[in-house]
């Protein structure tokens, strides 16, 4: 995957801890951080919303 595909979604001041995002269309998100380039999580819009949903509900009751 090219280096241009993929946008740093946030900053770590420890090193090597970053997550990167990719859009390369409009059905998936691809994840990814800075230390582990090769391992990439591809998920869907609503199923990232639906995680995100279900770990703020336990976190925040």
């Amino acid at each position: 995957m090219a280096t241009r595909d993929w946008q740093k979604s946030s900053y770590s001041s420890t090193g090597n801890a970053c997550l990167y995002t990719s859009t390369p269309d409009n059905a998936t998100i691809r994840l990814r951080e800075s230390d582990e380039a090769d391992t990439i999580l591809t998920v869907t819009p609503t199923a990232l919303l639906d995680n995100g949903l279900a770990f703020k509900a336990v976190l925040i009751p």
